[in-house]
């Protein structure tokens, strides 16, 4: 039989790393998990903490530590307060999509935003496919763009949690051609910042980038604040909600983590099928004009 010093924050951490979460996300939950076992009470620790909203992170690392250690009474405790708690907290400014009048502002406003063809590509992804800027940045490589081109405009890309998450690249074959015919770059943070020395430097540089771009974006546009990239996500997920009124099929657009019910369902959400009834409703870029001129 287990006793509780039988289980540590590495076996915890290892536990997670089965289950392919990101290196981020497994260091912040074993420091949460740390800090609420030097407590009274995991309960107790979480309940201290001021701000209702910032409960939902520790909440789900115990959860994650009440399965691993299998303690039932935890989880089931944590489960009721987790949805008392979901009906007390209001809906933060971050979480409101943008108006269809603003998208359709953004997306006609990407070529003044973005200095060169990369960070306009980037922020087309961040409008027309509700993707984080982790997984543009990172998700999107040289050989994903190879692969979309290879198979009709459709490719998978790596999300946070190493999931992949299928995308329809069709609508931005020409920038997808001048991209691939760069040389030397690997992961599209390379081309959003290059002047750097290590691939991790680059990489939260890229992101640093994109949100810039982004609120150049916002602002010259006159979109209502707060300008952060992540709306966007929520923007398209609730214009696909909407157009598919089928939240499983929203969910394995975006290829979200399932629940069990998600799970047995899954099978009857194709990405075709899905991708097809949305793509009237997602912004559309025009092509840039090529100067006239007399032809040689």
């Amino acid at each position: 039989m287990s006793t509780p010093s039988d289980f540590t924050i590495e076996g915890y951490s290892a536990s997670m790393r089965d289950d392919n979460l990101g290196a981020r996300t497994i260091e912040e939950y074993a420091g949460i998990v740390k800090r609420g076992l030097a407590a009274a009470d995991p309960m107790t620790y979480i309940k201290s903490i001021v701000n209702a909203g910032s409960r939902m992170m520790p909440i789900a690392a115990f959860q994650r530590w009440a399965i691993y250690t299998g303690d039932a009474p935890l989880a089931a405790a944590l489960a009721a307060y987790k949805k008392q708690l979901r009906h007390r907290i209001p809906p933060s400014k971050d979480r409101q999509p943008y108006s269809p009048e603003e998208m359709k502002r953004m997306s006609a406003g990407v070529g003044a935003a973005g200095r060169d063809l990369p960070e306009r590509f980037a922020l087309k992804m961040l409008l027309g496919t509700g993707a984080r800027s982790s997984d543009i940045c990172s998700g999107i490589t040289r050989e994903v763009l190879q692969l979309a081109q290879r198979n009709n405009g459709v490719a998978e890309i790596r999300t946070k949690g190493q999931r992949l998450r299928k995308i329809n690249f069709s609508p931005f074959a020409s920038d997808i051609k001048a991209l691939l015919a760069a040389p030397g770059w690997e992961y599209l943070y390379e081309l959003l910042a290059p002047a750097t020395d290590t691939r991790e430097c680059s990489n939260k540089r890229g992101y640093r980038i994109l949100d810039l771009r982004f609120k150049n974006l916002c602002k010259r546009c006159k979109v209502t604040p707060p300008w952060i990239t992540h709306r966007c996500r929520h923007t398209v997920a609730s214009m696909v909600y909407g157009k598919t009124h089928d939240l499983m099929a929203t969910r394995n657009w975006f290829g979200w983590a399932s629940t069990q019910t998600a799970e047995r369902y899954s099978h009857g959400a194709k990405f075709d099928e899905i991708d097809k009834d949305v793509a009237g409703i997602l912004p559309h870029f025009d092509e840039p004009k090529k100067p006239k001129g007399k032809k040689r």
